[in-house]
């Protein structure tokens, strides 16, 4: 997997979270992976932000609401 191989300061990018993370759990563990690691994720296609809520992000992800 590509975080066993980003080093400190280095800047993940992808397009869209959905196409790195099947479900917001995912994208916590990997978040978390990422801030271990000192690296950064960066979303290129993606309106997320820090004051969006839980409810939010699953929107933009395209995660039902029932799976919250």
């Amino acid at each position: 997997m590509i975080l066993d191989f980003i080093h400190p300061g280095e800047t993940l990018a992808v397009t869209r979270i959905d196409r790195l993370a099947r479900s917001l759990r995912d994208l916590q563990t990997i978040v978390a992976r990422l801030k271990e690691k000192g690296a950064h994720l960066a979303a290129i296609q993606t309106k997320l932000g820090a004051g969006l809520s839980p409810t939010e992000i699953a929107r933009e992800m395209g995660i039902a609401r029932d799976c919250l």
